[in-house]
Formats: structure tokens, sequence, C-alpha cells
């Protein structure tokens, strides 16, 4: 079971989204255009689908959906809306165009079934969850079997901070959590000396969580990879490797360096691409992994391989879903969708492996279009079979706005005539 299209109206800085998800599904746009708001609600997937798989495997002869059922699923609803927007009430997320945000999410059964849910909440705090949920208990053969969810793994952008203390914040997460093992009592009073609890950013603390859930990764771990593939294709931009120790240490082993290096004496771009390196290990076939600016402080030729790694990503099973600024990396992945009806031998004369390609219909490009209000709207981007995209609304703009000012400047330093 996978999700298959999101839509949400009225919820944060988005007037109206409808985001269907390939395989790999690259979000753009300016600042402040919601593309956050969109990739964390592939959190909020994983934790309704997970829900939902504990009620299937409960037994029961009920032929439809119960009144606590629905009840679990709007407090698992309304906890890790709070949780991963980092919010007090869920009415924080209501739009500024309505009293009223729907979120609804679709997942794929099979061939036939899709699942629907729907979410909708107010400035009241009001949130009701419906859908059809009496197709996962009225059919036995769903009922009885392995129905499987595919696991969320969330890369947010603010990675390089964290991966430079990386032992530090685990001492302090591990000296936090550990009380909770002592009475009730003894954790109050130390709540009452610290005057508030520890509290991570919600996307913060999921991926540490994630993060802290490996125990090691070492060459050993990398020889072992299913995606050995795509961790290939991030050493080319780290010109070298990343290793987790069983001491809890994170390095950097750099090709030019005989000894390896601790990431606080590295390249912001070197810490921004460990937290990803390493989460790659907690990927299974099917998986999805969310990526917040893959493109971050890497030099355009790296922006390249991480593109790269990313169609090895789905070449290995899994999906991917990212946000980014980067034309160029939008631009490379629809030019690897020109690659798929080549040839083995034709792709390798282009310096690529023979099963580098991305299929159209496995690659989907959305832009978030800004309005005067400060509200966005998505806009599907159209890639043909050979790679071509018509346009990237802003950057286009951008670029031609560049041009414009060039000429003019050369016009005033009489390097080109004025045409008459």
């Amino acid at each position: 079971m996978y999700p298959q299209k999101i839509h949400v109206w009225n919820f944060g800085p988005i007037r109206e989204a409808d985001i269907k998800l390939a395989p790999l599904t690259v979000i753009m746009g300016q600042n402040n255009t919601g593309k956050t708001f969109l990739s964390s609600l592939m959190t909020l997937s994983d934790i309704l689908s997970v829900g939902i798989s504990i009620r299937l495997r409960e037994e029961s002869e009920e032929k439809s959906v119960g009144d606590e059922f629905i009840r679990k699923l709007q407090r698992i609803t309304i906890n890790e809306l709070k949780k991963t927007y980092t919010i007090a009430n869920v009415r924080e997320l209501v739009g500024r165009i309505d009293d009223e945000t729907r979120i609804s999410f679709i997942f794929g059964i099979d061939e036939i079934k899709d699942l629907r849910i729907d979410i909708r909440f107010n400035k009241d705090d009001d949130l009701e969850i419906s859908g059809n949920f009496e197709i996962l208990f009225e059919d036995k053969r769903i009922k009885e079997s392995e129905l499987m969810f595919p696991d969320v793994i969330y890369v947010p952008a603010e990675r390089s901070g964290i991966m430079r203390t990386y032992r530090q914040l685990m001492r302090l997460y591990l000296e936090y959590f550990w009380p909770t093992i002592f009475p009730e009592a003894f954790k109050e009073r130390i709540e009452k000396f610290l005057g508030r609890k520890f509290r991570i950013p919600g996307l913060v603390g999921r991926f540490l969580s994630q993060l802290f859930a490996i125990k090691q990764f070492t060459r050993e771990e990398y020889n072992r990879s299913d995606f050995k593939d795509v961790l290939t294709s991030l050493e080319r931009v780290l010109d070298g490797f990343i290793e987790l120790t069983p001491e809890f240490e994170v390095l950097y082993h750099s090709r030019h360096l005989p000894q390896p290096l601790s990431l606080a004496n590295t390249s912001s771009m070197v810490s921004e691409l460990a937290g990803l390196y390493l989460m790659i290990s907690l990927l299974e076939r099917g998986d999805w992994l969310v990526i917040e600016e893959p493109e971050s402080h890497i030099h355009p030729q790296g922006q390249m391989d991480v593109a790269r790694a990313l169609v090895a990503l789905i070449r290995c099973g899994s999906n991917c879903l990212i946000t980014t600024h980067s034309d160029l990396l939008a631009l490379k992945l629809a030019q690897m969708v020109g690659l798929e009806h080549l040839s083995a031998n034709e792709r390798r004369a282009l310096g690529y492996g023979g099963n580098e390609f991305l299929r159209r219909d496995e690659f989907s490009l959305y832009f978030m279009e800004k309005f005067d209000d400060g509200t966005s709207k998505s806009r599907k981007i159209e890639i043909s079979e050979a790679g071509e995209i018509e346009e990237l609304p802003s950057y286009s703009t951008v670029v031609e706005q560049l041009y414009g000012e060039s000429v003019e400047l050369l016009k005033l330093h009489e390097k080109i005539r004025s045409l008459p």
C-alpha cells in the first residue's frame, strides 16, 4: 500500500496543491511558498498508515469502521500535525483565504482499489477525518494479508549543523530521555528544575530519532548495502565517503588525506551530504526518502551527481520526494528522462551506466506559483520524452531579467550599440 496523491486546500501558505506522487517527485518554488509544508505531510501519511495497519492486525469480525477507530485516527492526526509543525493548536495551520483547511491522501492498494483519507480542521481547532476505510475490512483478502505500508525517511534542511554536533546531540538526547525509567515524581522535579521540557522541532526530532537508530555504518555496511549505486554517486560528490563508527562518531574519509576528519573540520558540503548518506542505510525497497534541498552547499557539477544518485535510488526500488531551489537539479533529472528510450550502449557512450535512466512516468515535477497575497498554488511542469522542459516559471524570468540588465549595462558602457 503506497501513497499516490496529496491534495491540500488553504493549508498554511498554500492556497491549493494537487500533487500526484511519482517514484521521484520534485517540488520547486520561491521561498515561503509551502514546499516544506507539502513534503512534511509525507510524515503524516506515514503515521496514519501505521495506525491503520495496527487496526488491521486486530482480530475483529466487524464489517464496518467503528467510531473508536475514527477517534483514534483523529488523535493521531492532531498529535502528528502539532509535532511535525511545532505548533500548539492545529488552527495555526489554517490558511488565510478561508476558515477551514482540507487535506486528502490517496493510497493505492491494488490495481482497482484506492484508500482515500480526508482531513478537515478549522480555526476553532475542530478536526474531522473520514474516508472509505470499509474497503480495508470488507475484503477478507486484504484483512488477512500482510498489507505493507512503506516507511518514510525524512532528511530536513537543517542537517549540516545537526551532523557536525551529532555526538553532543546524542548525549543531550539520552540525558533527557533516560530519566523516563524513573518514577513520575522524579521526572516532575527534573522538569521543574529545567523550567520547561526539552523540545526539538518536529522534523528535526524525527531526523534525529531515525539517525540515532543507525548503530554504525562502515565500509562493511556499505559493501552489503542494496543501495550501493546511490552511495557511489554521492561519493563522487564527496570525493570520499562517510563513516559512522561504533563509538558514535561521524567521520569523513577524503581520498586525498591519509587520516579521516571529524565533520567539524570539513566543508559545509560534506556535513550536508553526511546526513543524507547515512540515512540511505535505513532504506528498504518501496520506502520513501524525503529530502529538503539536496543541493544545499553543493557546486553545480556536484548537483549533477546528486541527480544521478536520486535516479539510482529509483532504480534500486525506493521512492523519493525532494524540495529544491535548483533549476540545474531539475533540468538534469529531466535530461535523464531522455535516456529512457536509448539503448544501454548509447547510454554508456554518453557517460552513463547501461541501466541509468528515468522513465517519464517515474518523474513528477511541480512548481509552487506565488500570488500577490503571499499564497501559492501548485503547477505541474510537463517533461517531453526527449527530456525537455518548456520552462521553469520564476527561474526563466530571473534569467531573462539578468540578461536584460546585462544588455543595458553593456549599452551604458558603450560595449554594444543601441538599435535604431
